[in-house]
């Protein structure tokens, strides 16, 4: 899953993958920002690809040689709302995964949220049931963090609901803003170190 993308040089991408063999992975895809290339479309957040790569001598990037397309998640792209809690999604994985540390249960977390996400009412509620299960699966406790009471009690129901019972969760709009400032100061301590 393509996590994220930018150009560099005259034609070429740097992307970041999130793969369930490898981890997150840095590569370059040489002529892949050309409109003719065939790796274009392949390289931008939210697909899903398999991608063929190897890497060279000490280089720091792996080099993407081809993919086959299995996803563009495209119902993403067509609300804001879906964009935005994807590509949030993407950033938390970016933000708290280290280079080359494969984990099958983030990867698949990370690619059911892209799934629920393209028919969900609420993107909101699947986002932060996917903040509060990526933070478990990379070892920090948010649960721990928000204590006792109310916003406890949310923090449960988002960790023990499943796919769609998520969508359809009643949460208090006071409360589901608490948590989502509570998850953001929380996660932004962790990847700052404080």
């Amino acid at each position: 899953i393509v996590l994220d993308s930018k150009i560099v040089r005259e034609g070429d991408k740097l992307v970041i993958v999130y793969t369930q063999k490898f981890g997150k992975i840095r590569a370059v895809a040489k002529g892949a920002a050309k409109t003719a290339s065939r790796l274009c479309c392949l390289l931008e957040p939210f697909c899903e690809s398999d991608f063929i790569f190897y890497v060279q001598g000490r280089s720091r990037y792996h080099k993407i040689t081809t993919a086959v397309l299995l996803d563009t998640h495209k119902e993403l792209r067509d609300s804001l709302e879906r964009s935005l809690a994807a590509l949030n999604s993407l950033e938390i994985c970016n933000k708290l995964t280290p280079p080359g540390d494969p984990d099958a249960a983030r990867y698949n977390l990370l690619k059911r949220t892209m799934e629920l996400l393209m028919t969900a009412r609420n993107p909101s509620l699947i986002n932060i049931a996917f903040k509060v299960r990526f933070l478990k699966y990379s070892g920090y406790d948010f649960c721990k963090f928000v204590g006792a009471g109310e916003m406890a009690e949310a923090v449960r129901k988002f960790s023990v609901s499943s796919g769609k019972e998520i969508d359809a969760l009643k949460i208090v709009p006071a409360t589901q803003k608490i948590l989502e400032s509570s998850l953001d100061r929380y996660i932004d301590a962790i990847v700052n170190g404080r």
